[in-house]
């Protein structure tokens, strides 16, 4: 939708403008609008209300199984959001263990890919709490937490 907010130093700007204006000159006009409406209308704020809750809970499951079953797996950020940012010891590879979660089934970016190379935080993974109606949460997140046990370092 286009819709984003960035802070960056001033000396930074003119580059990102520059870069924005190569790469970026096509807004959806129609996806803006109806964008707007939910928001001037109180739909939107209606439908953050009836699922906050929802992905909080999911949120608090998958970081009590995380902490159980994944204890060297490190949990970032705050807690709020769609997904959790979790970073692994660094000896554990990155790509090991995105490959055997994708055998099982299980698609999670590595945290490389949102760097472009080897994260400054280590190898690790971001987890989304939002999954399609007909997925089980409670399923997803035992299949994540039993193959990460596996493959990652007990202490």
């Amino acid at each position: 939708m286009r819709l984003a907010w960035l802070t960056v130093p001033a000396e930074m700007m003119p580059e990102l403008v520059r870069f924005r204006l190569l790469t970026d000159r096509h807004n959806p006009v129609i996806d803006q609008l109806a964008m707007a409406q939910l928001i001037g209308s109180g739909a939107l704020d209606r439908h953050l209300r009836r699922v906050r809750g929802r992905y909080r809970a999911r949120r608090e499951t998958l970081v009590r199984a995380l902490r159980t079953y994944v204890p060297t797996a490190r949990i970032l950020g705050v807690a709020a959001g769609y997904h959790i940012t979790l970073t692994f010891p660094s000896t554990v590879d990155e790509a090991a263990v995105f490959d055997r979660l994708k055998d099982r089934g299980i698609l999670l970016d590595p945290l490389s890919r949102h760097t472009g190379t080897a994260s400054a935080l280590g190898p690790g993974l971001i987890v989304a709490t939002a999954l399609r109606r007909n997925t089980s949460f409670a399923a997803a997140v035992e299949a994540l937490t039993t193959t990460l046990a596996t493959l990652l370092p007990k202490h």
